[in-house]
């Protein structure tokens, strides 16, 4: 739990924002729920321990697409130009400025100019001009209304402070300070993915709402940047983890331990422990080298189900950084 300002901030252990107390209003809070691949997929509005409010958001891969209300019901459904208001029937257009900041929302019926915003350099909305911003505004991002918050796909953002609510996903390879937004030049660089800055375009940054297409000399991202960027975000497991998995589940040929294939239909492969097991003079029940076996037994399955995501997501970020303009 994190306090300051007007607000009580809850992380979980992914460091993703789970809750917002709101201190200006007692008893108010919103709660953040993300589904399996880390992607926000619903707020909740409480009063207390009432939810008073439920919006639940679809995506398309890493591009938030629609809102709907806890009914189901559709409310808005984005495309990279602007929103549908569904019950308004009405379709709004975004005017944006080179870092994708939402600066106006023109009607599409008839081009009129129903709404002008203003924004410091570091988000803080200065000036309102007719309708209130859509969903997105700063740099493109989603404006979260009851917290103030700006969020990303991966991060959510203060405007207030300057800062992120949680540290850089990719670490000190962003620069030295994690909370930093885009190094501390809003003016110049963007954050499509808030994980690395790149020089601003005429595209529409999002952070994980909307996707931004970098181009010229601004795009500066190699395919195996984006590559490894991808696989940083999805890998469930840091290098330790790894290591520790295949020395457990890892499966080699009984022949390189100098171990018998066995008899009729057994296997020809063996696993650390399992070799162990037999050093320790076999893997009867109740012994240490019985022990060492069941650990190989239960952690191979695992150590091959890891392999099979990996693959998979290695598909996925494959096909995602090469229709990425910026990445090659």
């Amino acid at each position: 739990m994190i306090s300051y300002l007007r607000k009580k901030l809850s992380n979980s252990g992914e460091s993703r924002l789970i809750g917002v107390s709101h201190k200006s209003s007692p008893g108010r809070s919103s709660h953040f729920v993300y589904d399996g691949l880390g992607r926000r997929s619903v707020i909740e509005e409480r009063a207390g321990l009432v939810t008073v409010g439920e919006t639940r958001y679809a995506w398309c891969g890493q591009t938030l697409c629609q809102a709907r209300n806890g009914s189901d019901v559709e409310l808005r459904h984005y495309f990279e130009e602007g929103e549908n208001w569904r019950l308004q029937g009405s379709r709004l257009v975004y005017v944006r400025d080179h870092l994708g900041s939402v600066r106006g929302l023109v009607r599409a019926g008839d081009g009129a100019l129903i709404g002008a915003y203003d924004y410091d350099p570091y988000g803080r909305l200065i000036s309102v001009s007719g309708l209130y911003p859509g969903e997105f505004g700063y740099a493109g991002m989603h404006h979260h209304v009851s917290s103030g918050l700006w969020l990303t796909r991966y991060r959510a953002y203060d405007s207030q402070t300057a800062r992120w609510l949680s540290r850089d996903p990719i670490e000190e390879e962003g620069g030295v300070n994690l909370y930093a937004n885009v190094r501390g030049n809003p003016i110049s660089y963007t954050d499509p993915l808030r994980l690395s800055p790149n020089g601003s375009s005429g595209g529409a940054g999002s952070g994980g709402s909307q996707g931004q297409q970098c181009d010229g000399d601004d795009c500066k991202q190699t395919f195996l940047d984006c590559m490894a960027q991808c696989i940083r975000a999805y890998d469930p497991l840091n290098d330790g983890s790894k290591i520790g998995l295949t020395a457990a589940g890892g499966t080699f040929p009984k022949s390189w331990a100098g171990l018998p294939r066995g008899l009729g239909g057994a296997s020809p492969m063996t696993t650390v422990p399992s070799v162990a097991a037999h050093a320790l003079g076999g893997g009867g029940a109740g012994t240490l080298g019985g022990a060492a076996r069941g650990l190989g037994r239960m952690a191979s399955p695992v150590w091959i189900g890891y392999g099979v995501y990996f693959f998979g997501m290695e598909a996925y970020c494959a096909t995602s950084c090469a229709n990425n303009n910026c990445a090659h």
